[in-house]
């Protein structure tokens, strides 16, 4: 009986529980992404010294190497590690105890009294408790997901910021060497009696507003490479490569690709609160049930050796109903709060698609506005102001407004092609993409 009892104890704690297929996928997939965010250090840390840098690889790095990042994935680590727990069944309980007047009597042996027991937990409790925990890890690596989407977000905008304040500057400083040539122009026609003393104080005038601008991009590509270094957990002062002299073209479809929402960390999260919750009705449901506690005892102090040795079972009976349903209550609204979410975040998601696709034809309607009409006809208009001046058709103010003009558009071409760029993040962040790697890497 003692034997027979025993290696039924030792049968019942080995048995598998629900959601281990589950569990094992995720698991792989967490295996997978360690590694290959250990592997990737190196290579980024040569993409960080490069002669220019590439948004692909920023935003690699970005994910590879901030500490949110690794955060969020300690965390899905601690709730795969959970489902391990919720699974197994309690340690067997080992006791003793003795009668302390038999020591050393002269008229009565020693006495003791040995038991083992394991408590065996009945309708499916530790199978609800499992299906809990792989529910939870399932919302822990979506968590995880969306932390990497909103980096790489933050990353590729970043990026964009970087390009505009250094092309800004580049010019800043063709200008301010065709303001510095227009004053000279000026400054000779001024010696020799055919200007005033007015075109050279207002071309003065106008190199220092452009070398104030300048001073303006300046700090603005100090406080990009600072929040790019901040996201790459590096110093701030760090230097970066530079980057490309013109922006490539980033293509992406902007219709709604089929299930492209369901993709969506924060909906795939919200979809799994769901069956963190339905897990929770399960779990309460199983409190109905009892538990079994097999035991087996040895009394040394039974005359007869035949009772020495003793094995039962106890239950527990389960007459709190107020607090298990109650528990079943909650379970219900937790799950129909988390179906009203992922309805609501759809909705929302299919309203920041819309706008998003709006929002970049309306950027590139912008671009093409600039490149085919605006800055061409700003640099014709400074031509037609210089030679202007030549024929005394025009004064020398035409000609500064020109220039002030022209500048205006080249800026607002350069920050117009980042905004096209910003956008298309913008989508790739709608659809669950990750923003920069032009949806070749997509959540897990």
């Amino acid at each position: 009986m003692y034997v027979r009892t025993l290696c039924f104890v030792m049968i019942c704690s080995a048995c598998a529980t629900s959601g281990q297929a589950s569990y094992d996928t995720m698991a792989h997939r967490y295996s997978l992404d360690e590694a290959g965010a250990g592997q990737a250090r190196e290579q980024d840390e040569l993409a960080l010294r490069a002669a220019e840098l590439d948004r692909r690889a920023l935003v690699r790095a970005v994910l590879n190497r901030n500490p949110s990042v690794e955060s969020a994935r300690q965390a899905w680590r601690a709730a795969l590690a959970r489902y391990r727990q919720a699974g197994a069944y309690e340690d067997p309980m080992l006791m003793g105890s003795f009668a302390p007047l038999s020591i050393g009597s002269s008229h009565a042996r020693f006495g003791y009294e040995v038991e083992l027991s394991q408590r065996l937990p009945l309708g499916g409790k530790l199978d609800a408790q499992a299906e809990l925990a792989v529910a939870e890890a399932s919302a822990a690596e979506s968590d995880y997901a969306e932390v990497r989407l909103r980096l790489a977000l933050a990353a590729s905008e970043l990026y964009d910021d970087y390009f505009v304040a250094v092309r800004s500057l580049e010019i800043q400083a063709q200008h301010l060497s065709l303001v510095d040539a227009l004053k000279q122009n000026a400054s000779a026609a001024y010696a020799s009696g055919n200007a005033s003393a007015q075109d050279t104080l207002q071309a003065e005038s106008e190199l220092a507003r452009i070398e104030y601008q300048s001073s303006v991009y300046e700090t603005q590509r100090q406080l990009a490479i600072a929040q790019i270094n901040a996201l790459l957990h590096r110093d701030p002062e760090q230097p970066l490569p530079q980057p490309p002299a013109a922006l490539p073209a980033r293509d992406g479809a902007e219709q709604l690709p089929k299930d492209a929402l369901a993709k969506r960390p924060d909906i795939v999260a919200a979809q799994a609160r769901v069956r963190v919750a339905q897990a929770r009705r399960h779990v309460a449901d199983s409190e109905y049930h009892p538990d079994l506690t097999l035991a087996l005892n040895y009394n040394s102090m039974w005359d007869m050796p035949e009772h020495r040795f003793m094995a039962g079972v106890s239950l527990n009976v389960p007459l709190q109903r107020e607090r298990r349903q109650a528990a079943i209550d909650e379970a219900a609204a937790m799950r129909a709060s988390a179906e009203n979410d992922v309805q609501s975040m759809t909705d929302t998601a299919l309203g920041e698609h819309a706008v998003a696709a709006r929002r970049i034809a309306e950027a590139e309607r912008a671009v093409t506005l600039f490149e085919q009409r605006i800055v061409p006809l700003a640099r014709s208009r400074i031509e037609a102001a210089r030679a202007g001046v030549i024929t005394a058709q025009n004064t020398f103010t035409a000609v500064i407004e020109a220039e002030r003009a022209l500048r205006s558009a080249e800026l607002e071409l350069l920050m117009a092609r980042a905004d096209v760029s910003k956008r298309r993040a913008a989508l790739d962040r709608v659809l669950g993409r990750i923003s920069g790697l032009d949806g070749a890497e997509v959540q897990p």
